[in-house]
């Protein structure tokens, strides 16, 4: 049995500036039965930058990129950790931050306003619309009597 830990990596500040945050990259962690000889493909995604305009004018930040952890000969991913948002250059209100990255298939809406994530690899939308992720169902232990 293996454990494997996953990272997304943040989102850019917007105006190079902290007060304007990228929002943070996923953490997924789950464990793998691996046979002798297995071999394991990381894609280990990069932070998002800030591009200053050429007018002069500021950009928000980039975002971050996913981390993707897949078996050698394999089409389907392991683990998936979803890159953080960048933040917005229009203000430094928290509603204006980076979205954090998700560990589901849909991707974050932009806030306040703005497009809606993309769901199962397919982009986002330029409407204001909900993704949410579907949590899974917590199952409950049941304590054995002795």
């Amino acid at each position: 049995m293996v454990q494997l830990v996953a990272y997304g990596a943040s989102g850019g500040n917007g105006q190079f500036d902290s007060r304007y945050r990228g929002g943070f990259g996923a953490m997924v962690r789950s464990s793998f039965v691996m046979q002798p000889g297995d071999k394991l493909n990381v894609v280990i995604g990069q932070p998002g930058d800030h591009r200053e305009a050429s007018s002069g004018s500021s950009h928000g930040g980039g975002g971050g990129g996913g981390t993707f952890v897949w078996r050698d000969g394999h089409d389907s991913p392991l683990l998936v950790a979803g890159g953080g948002g960048g933040a917005s250059y229009a203000s430094t209100s928290q509603t204006y931050w980076g979205q954090h990255g998700r560990a589901c298939q849909a991707g974050s809406d932009a806030k306040p306003t703005g497009g809606s994530g993309g769901l199962s690899g397919m982009g986002g939308q330029g409407s204001v619309t909900t993704s949410t992720c579907k949590k899974k169902k917590e199952r409950k232990r049941k304590k054995k009597r002795r």
